[in-house]
This record gives C-alpha cells, structure tokens and sequence, in this order.
C-alpha cells in the first residue's frame, strides 16, 4: 500500500486522495488528518 502524505494546498489535495480511488468504493479510508473517502 502506497503511503500519500496529504499536502496542505488546497490544489494538491485532489491529486492526493487521486491514489485512492484505485480501492473498492465499499472500502472506508482515513487519511492521515481525518478526512473520510467514500
């Protein structure tokens, strides 16, 4: 599993969270500062 900081620019965030979506969408993850993907 790819360990993705999020950086704090609001512009990076999407790029960020982009490795993410390569999981199943019943899969709950939690970034390293809280914000839920669904």
């Amino acid at each position: 599993m790819k360990s993705n900081r999020i950086k704090s620019s609001p512009d990076d965030k999407n790029q960020s969270l982009e490795p993410f979506r390569e999981y199943p969408q019943d899969t709950t993850l939690t970034t390293d500062q809280g914000v839920r993907i669904e």
